[in-house]
């Protein structure tokens, strides 16, 4: 047989080129037809299936085996398979609100971090440590000089208050107050209740709020408060009363340097005491003579100590004396800024306010060393929250666009 595509020579028989696969057709004779038709028995369509055994394969019908299309034209019918959860299918976006919130989340972040990060460089320490001066003594060459101190704080040996007009005394005393109160109007912010629950006993269930209200308070009895006016109503306050008043502190002194008592209360504790009925008796004679205000020396309710009262209503008077010794010290370490012979903490120092006063007793190099590991840690909080909110604004802009998705995340197979 030749093929009519490539001239190759095939078998007898043969329906397909060996060489180009090219389909062969021939014409049989009519005794082939004859006798081929003659010995086809005859059978039903549902008997015409069989099994051929291996001595009869040039009588099998050849079936070719299907072609497929060009890649490019393969069909699309294939199946999608499904998203893995958590991840946006392509064109798929974050809603528009939740891309602010995310914005601004990360801006607030990254800000916060910056500013730790910006508030906390080692050049602050190293800026500390050139001024920084370690002494106990005052000199003039450290005027206005950094100052580290470092010791056990004392009071003087001659911090005694005598109170003439009172005809009181007291020995090491921290602080003395003899201050005269007036009652009088203010306005305060307040809870209140708007709006009572249904269980009268039960006030969880009540509905309150903060609001501003004239309430009656103790002031100083040597200043003449204003009227109030509140909600169209006025509260007239009396006027003052000047009782003669008297309030001494004495300081703390680490060698040479004298400092605030305020400036280390938190390091060195102290104990109140009062005074007794008979003690106050001369006090409160001497108020009545010179302003003629009937005074009673009661009980207070809520330090126990005895005090002078004319009353409880807008424009009476009450007087507490009390005094503060020290109790406990303990050695404490200042930074701060020579003034004259005092060391003098400032706000706005290159240290922190929470650096300034610290327990127990440091040398300059163990302060650089402390302040310097928590700058540290305070870089390391600054980086980190940086980075979260760097990468909640890269999420927040790559969402809000819509992720592109592989072509291997589309389709399964």
């Amino acid at each position: 047989m030749v093929c009519p595509n490539c001239n190759a020579e095939n078998k007898e028989g043969t329906r397909f080129c060996e060489y180009c696969g090219t389909a062969i057709q021939y014409q049989q004779s009519p005794v082939q037809l004859q006798q081929t038709q003659y010995q086809q028995p005859s059978v039903q369509p549902q008997q015409m299936q069989y099994q051929q055994s291996p001595a009869q394969p040039q009588q099998t019908q050849y079936q070719q085996p299907p072609m497929h299309p060009p890649h490019g034209n393969r069909s699309r019918s294939r199946t999608r398979a499904a998203h893995p959860a958590g991840r946006p299918a392509e064109g798929q976006k974050i809603s528009k609100k939740t891309r602010v919130i995310l914005i601004i989340a990360g801006l607030v972040i990254l800000g916060f971090g910056m500013a730790i990060s910006d508030a906390n460089k080692s050049e602050r320490v190293e800026n500390i440590a050139d001024q920084l001066v370690e002494t106990t003594v005052v000199s003039p060459e450290n005027e206005g000089k950094l100052i580290i101190l470092s010791g056990i704080p004392q009071l003087v040996e001659d911090a005694d208050v005598v109170d003439a007009y009172a005809g009181l005394r007291a020995k090491d005393v921290v602080r003395y107050s003899r201050l005269p109160e007036q009652k009088v109007y203010a306005v305060v912010e307040e809870e209140v209740v708007v709006d009572e629950g249904e269980k009268p006993l039960d006030t969880s269930d009540d509905i309150t709020k903060i609001q501003e209200v004239v309430r009656a308070v103790w002031g100083s009895a040597n200043y003449q408060h204003e009227d109030v006016d509140l909600l169209g109503e006025t509260f007239e306050n009396p006027p003052k009363a000047e009782l003669d008043e008297l309030y001494v502190s004495h300081d703390y002194y680490i060698g040479d340097f004298k400092i605030e008592p305020l400036d280390v209360y938190k390091q060195v504790e102290t104990e109140r005491f009062g005074f007794s009925e008979a003690e106050l008796s001369d006090l409160r004679d001497r108020y009545m003579r010179d302003t003629g205000i009937n005074l009673e020396i009661v009980k207070d309710g809520i330090d126990g100590d005895f005090m002078l009262v004319s009353g409880d209503k807008i424009g009476d008077i009450r007087v507490k004396v009390y005094y503060d010794k020290m109790k406990k010290t303990c050695p404490v370490t200042i930074v701060g800024r020579q003034r004259g012979d005092r060391i003098v903490l400032e706000e706005d120092d290159i240290v922190d306010e929470h650096e300034q006063v610290r327990e127990g007793k440091m040398t300059g190099k163990e302060f650089l060393s402390a302040i310097s590991g928590e700058d540290k840690t305070s870089r390391v909080i600054g980086t980190v929250f940086s980075a979260a909110g760097a990468v909640i604004l890269v999420l927040s802009f790559v969402l809000g666009r819509g992720r592109k998705v592989k072509k291997r995340d589309v389709f399964a197979g």
